[in-house]
This record gives C-alpha cells, structure tokens and sequence, in this order.
C-alpha cells in the first residue's frame, strides 16, 4: 500500500509529500526526513485510495455482518 505525507510551512500552509515507501513506518521516516531538510513540520501519513480494494459494501462487509448476526441470537 502506498502512502502520502502532509506537511505545513512555517506560514501554515499544507503540502504534500508524494512517493513514499509501501511500507507505513519507513514511509514515515522518509516524510520526516524531507520535512527536515525543507524547513517543513512533519503533520501526518495517509494511505493512497486508489491503492484500496474495492467492492460493493454488501460483499466487503459480509463476513463481518454474519459474525455480528450470530452473536446477538
């Protein structure tokens, strides 16, 4: 899974950090890393949604629903 990085400037204006590792931790280290060297403060790390699975939410959720559903009787 890819992630992005935002960053705020000194003036508090957002940016992006594209180009991140797939995995989550060295993805964070990176963004810090170009946060230090552009003066930037490291804000948080999110995944890329064109990198999710899709899917219908009846099939994505089902197991789960019937987990629920045989719980409560």
């Amino acid at each position: 899974m890819k992630y992005y990085g935002v960053a705020t400037n000194q003036t508090g204006t957002s940016t992006i950090i594209f180009n991140l590792s797939d995995n989550r931790l060295s993805a964070e280290n990176e963004a810090k890393t170009h946060c230090k060297k552009n003066g930037l403060t490291f804000q948080y790390l999110l995944p890329e949604n064109n990198t999710k699975k899709g899917g219908a939410t009846l099939t994505k959720y089902a197991k789960a629903r019937k987990l629920n559903a045989s719980k409560k009787r």
